[in-house]
């Protein structure tokens, strides 16, 4: 959905100063020896001026330049926006071609301004479209959401002031800051969408906490009048429609009802939850021992019987039994979001985004990061594994099910998990699993596998790597364990067992018991203790090409992709890839799942994250001081893993297995026959095993056209012949090793 560069620009105004990184044409066949490209007026950190919230209407070409307070020559790139946004590398402006069918509704757009002494973003809202726009908060003429809401229309946009908003002011339950059953925004329509959007994304925070008049329930408590047409013995609660209504930029938690979610949506259709924070569900609730940890059970955001829901580019931590759960729904997306599990003292099985019961649902570019807090999870009973479908009840329910491009790393408790026993297939296809610990419930001391399946999965294109148990307890089957059926196909599985230090037996691959099926083909299992792959279930194991390489040392050097043109790149049937691929964005911003473009490729790069500073910023504040299974009262830290103030998402994943990431975002902009190119220098710990730049021409062969030292963030070309130019970045790190490249910039003359 948003993206932070734009690789390929062609005649678009604006003037780079630059110099001395400079190369004419013709090309040496020698290395050149770059200085630095500082700008002269490069003095201090770049500051951009406010910008206010614009309007414009479908149709139309809507462009907007930041102005630049301070900070000289600066790289600017884009933090958020519609995926159809670009920008001006050099001067910041931004377009956006909006399509003629675009509805009405709100839009955040955010561009990033960087030199090499810092960076500065700045977000505003563009209303396209009609319906009116009001504003709520302390000095408006609105100041609660209650009477706020009382004066809005269907199609309307309400601006929150930003700022932390008690969620009731008089009294318990008086909601006056709330959105709940009784108080909430009007419906929307197909073509103008209700939106309700914080001043700035995050930028207002929903707080239930006691306020003097106890923990309230209640933050967002959405609730509508559809009937959900698979349950129809269904009786909707609310008092009116919630569809067609849009939710940007709120945070809401620390609710203090078990049940209760901070987000929370019964009954609705065609709704949007974007750049929304959820966090601490039930946590202030006393949970101590079986009599009562019933009451600390909540999810932070949770939809129920709804239908075309869409939620992108939101965050959840904190204390939670799942983070995103979507309950009895139907067409719907989780896209984009970023989670982190942290404390949980409920019982109900433990889980990180889950589809629970649903049919076609899919989860598309989704991170799980530094969930490894399981001493803090006291009394759980069984797992929903980090990306889960289970089913209760209604197993014949979920059908057509994906799990698409979604990584988790550092975490534990297992990877995927169904429990459909329907003809659906989960389809598991270009995810990551690194780093993982498959622990054991606190109640029952099972261990959890890496894929569960009950009913039928599909996985392609995976790649794991250091998976262990905890304790190096074995596992009572093995790593992928059905009781349906498991197909994996061009997948890594590296160093299983592993625990740290040395490889560990902890159990078979795959299992399958009688009347079951679980195969394995096409596939890369390398540094694997077992004896043998299959664990004689009874089943039908079914192994078939076992590809007997170091995938380290063959491809896999980063997380998220395999090299191109490397070893497992073609070690596939037919030439295919083995492992997973996650360079870009699976599914249009903004599109629903009955939106053709929901399934698209759209050919964005998926990093640097969107947003990914204001994820970190709340997630680095929290703690919790409490009780833990085997350590007493001990404290959890928000700050630990990418939220540490040297590093970010994007660059903590990138070099997670320890080579420096490449160079990103990357830029190239033509003017007066000049072609400019330009990159970030990225956050601390990257920056400090920066030696120096590589810039190549790679229209055919790779031609190394200089080296650039390490505080060298642009370089210019000039006098080159007409034609088409295709450029590549890369780093090389204190011990002499070079990064691939992330982008190939394509500049036209």
């Amino acid at each position: 959905m948003y993206i932070w560069m734009i690789a390929m620009f062609f005649g678009i105004s604006g003037k780079g100063a630059c110099p001395v990184a400079n190369i004419d044409w013709p090309l040496s066949t020698t290395i050149l020896q770059m200085v630095a490209c500082v700008a002269t007026t490069e003095e201090v950190a770049p500051a951009i001026r406010e910008i206010d919230l614009h309007t414009t209407n479908p149709g139309e070409t809507y462009s907007a330049t930041p102005v630049l307070e301070r900070g000289g020559d600066v790289h600017w790139t884009i933090a958020y926006g519609p995926d159809d946004l670009q920008i001006n590398p050099l001067t910041g402006q931004v377009t956006w071609q909006i399509p003629v069918d675009l509805p009405s509704e709100s839009y955040y757009v955010g561009v990033r301004a960087t030199n090499g002494l810092g960076s500065a973003i700045e977000y505003w809202i563009v209303k396209v479209g009609g319906g009116n726009l009001l504003w709520v908060g302390p000095d408006e003429t609105h100041q609660t959401l209650a009477e706020a809401f009382n004066h809005m229309e269907s199609g309307d946009t309400l601006v929150i002031r930003d700022g932390v908003y008690p969620v009731s002011l008089t009294a318990h339950k008086s909601y006056e800051n709330a959105i709940v059953r009784g108080s909430q925004p009007p419906p929307g329509s197909a073509d103008a969408w209700t939106t309700v959007i914080a001043e700035n994304p995050t930028g207002v925070h929903l707080d239930a906490s006691d306020y003097g008049f106890g923990v309230q329930e209640k933050t967002i408590h959405l609730v509508g009048t559809f009937r959900h047409p698979d349950f129809p013995n269904t009786n909707p609660s609310g008092v009116r429609s919630i569809d067609y209504m849009a939710i940007k930029g709120l945070v809401a938690g620390n609710t203090g009802q078990d049940g209760y979610a901070p987000i929370t949506v019964w009954y609705g259709q065609h709704l949007k939850f974007e750049l929304c924070g959820a966090y601490d569900a039930a946590a202030t609730n006393t949970c101590t021992d079986n009599t009562n940890w019933g009451r600390c059970n909540g999810a932070t955001a949770y939809f129920l019987r709804s239908q075309n829901l869409l939620v992108e580019s939101c965050f959840a931590w904190g204390h939670g039994r799942y983070y995103f759960q979507l309950r009895n729904c139907s067409d719907s997306i989780i896209r984009r979001t970023v989670v982190r599990l942290d404390e949980y003292r409920g019982h109900q099985p433990r889980g990180g985004i889950i589809g629970y019961s649903c049919r076609r649902v899919s989860f598309q570019n989704n991170i799980i990061v530094d969930g490894d807090s399981s001493e803090f999870w006291t009394f759980y009973e069984n797992h929903a594994n980090l990306y889960g479908f289970p089913a209760t009840d209604d197993q014949r329910y979920p059908e057509d099910l994906t799990l698409q491009r979604c990584l988790a790393v550092n975490s534990e408790t297992g990877f995927s998990s169904q429990d459909a026993q329907s003809d659906g297939i989960l389809t598991v296809e270009d995810v990551v699993g690194y780093d993982l610990t498959l622990n054991t419930s606190p109640e029952t001391g099972r261990l959890t596998p890496l894929i569960h399946s009950v009913g039928r999965t599909h996985v392609r294109n995976a790649s794991f790597g250091h998976i262990r148990t905890e304790d190096n307890l074995p596992l009572a089957r093995a790593f992928v364990y059905t009781r349906d059926e498991v197909e994996v196909d061009r997948s890594i599985f590296y160093r299983m067992g592993w625990d740290g230090t040395q490889l560990n037996d902890q159990g078979p691959l795959i299992w399958a018991g009688p009347g079951d099926s679980n195969a394995i083909d096409d596939s890369a299992v390398f540094d694997y203790a077992h004896g043998s792959i299959e664990g004689n279930g009874g089943g039908n194991e079914q192994v078939g090409t076992i590809h007997d390489m170091d995938p380290t040392q063959n491809g896999w050097r980063y997380l998220p992709r395999i090299e191109s043109g490397s070893t497992l790149d073609q070690a596939g049937n037919s030439g295919s890839r083995v492992g997973a691929a996650i360079e870009t964005f699976l599914g249009k911003s903004g599109s629903l799942y009955t939106d053709p473009s929901s399934q698209e490729e759209t050919h964005r790069p998926a990093w640097p994250v969107p947003a990914q500073e204001l994820f970190s910023n709340y997630m680095g504040a929290y703690s919790y001081t409490g009780p833990t299974r085997t350590q007493g009262i001990q404290t959890l830290s928000g700050s630990r893993g990418y939220c540490a103030e040297d590093t970010d998402l994007t660059h903590y994943i990138w070099e997670y297995m320890g080579d420096l990431a490449p160079p990103m975002p990357v830029s190239g902009h033509v003017e007066n026959g000049v072609m400019t190119l330009l990159w970030d220098p990225g956050p601390a710990r990257h920056r400090d095993r920066v030696q120096n730049f590589r810039v190549y021409l790679v229209n055919e062969a790779p031609q190394l056209l200089a080296t650039l030292s390490a505080d060298t963030f642009r370089f210019e070309l000039r006098d080159y012949p007409a034609g088409s130019y295709r450029f590549q970045v890369t780093a090389v790190d204190e011990g002499g090793k070079e990064t691939e490249a992330i982008y190939t910039v394509t500049l036209d003359l």
